[in-house]
């Protein structure tokens, strides 16, 4: 079985935390450092209209120094449940209101630095309705057919990693329900 010690944090902000603690498995000891997101949990929603048009949003990623294509998305920072959080999240960055959201599962994008939940929402049955964001930048919203992921992907175009698992996820779930 493996043990902890030595819990330790070396950062504390507004939106996470950097933490070490000691691992103990059996015959080593080592020291793993992590990202601790204060337990806080996102959404990913891939909004996909009828012709089976997916809506990207690019923004600046300051990690990355650069603009890149997402699925839209946002923290669970309120009461709003998953399902609420995504719709609201992609009426913000995409400007659609999806009729219809489906958990398409839920992952842990990043478990050995990270203690990061993310749900996964496929948004169907789209209504143009726009709400305020919170971001500091104006989105552009980029129309993108789903037979194109992979090009764009291919042209690094699309290298969110969480964005791409969620698109992916989409694409089975359309081809197993044919909706």
């Amino acid at each position: 079985m493996v043990k902890t010690s030595h819990h330790k944090t070396h950062y504390k902000g507004e939106v996470f935390s950097i933490k070490s603690t000691h691992v103990h498995f059996p015959g080593k000891t080592v020291r793993h450092e992590y990202v601790d997101p204060k337990n806080r949990k996102s959404v990913f929603i891939v909004p996909v209209d009828e012709q089976r048009n997916v809506y990207l949003v690019e923004m600046y990623c300051t990690a990355m120094r650069k603009r890149e294509l997402l699925c839209p998305a946002g923290m669970i920072d309120t009461k709003e449940s998953p399902a609420q959080v995504a719709k609201r999240e992609c009426q913000e960055e995409a400007g659609f209101l999806p009729q219809k959201v489906t958990l398409l599962g839920i992952v842990e994008p990043s478990p050995g630095y990270n203690n990061h939940t993310s749900y996964i929402y496929l948004g169907q049955h789209l209504k143009k309705s726009k709400l305020e964001g919170d971001e500091p930048e104006e989105l552009k919203v980029v129309k993108v057919p789903l037979t194109k992921i992979p090009l764009l992907m291919k042209k690094k175009k699309l290298m969110h990693a969480s964005s791409i698992l969620a698109i992916m996820m989409a694409e089975k779930y359309l081809q197993r329900h044919k909706t």
